[in-house]
């Protein structure tokens, strides 16, 4: 969260992944709200693994660049 102090060039990459990171606490609460097992569970662990293999993805393309 300093990034943007420190870096402001960086502050929109900084608040975007903080969102990100935002979202997979989000799809994490919801997949505890279910009782391991169950379909809905289940659901909802697969949609917060893709999340973070997406996250992943990104990640890689954004060190691909070199600036």
């Amino acid at each position: 969260m300093r990034i943007g102090k420190g870096f402001p060039e960086l502050k929109d990459w900084a608040m975007a992944w903080l969102l990100r990171i935002r979202e997979l606490h989000c799809l994490n609460r919801e997949r505890l709200r279910h009782a391991p097992g169950t379909s809905e569970r289940i659901a909802a662990e697969a949609t917060l693994r893709e999340q973070v293999a997406a996250m992943a993805a990104q990640r890689a393309t954004e060190l691909a660049y070199t600036e």
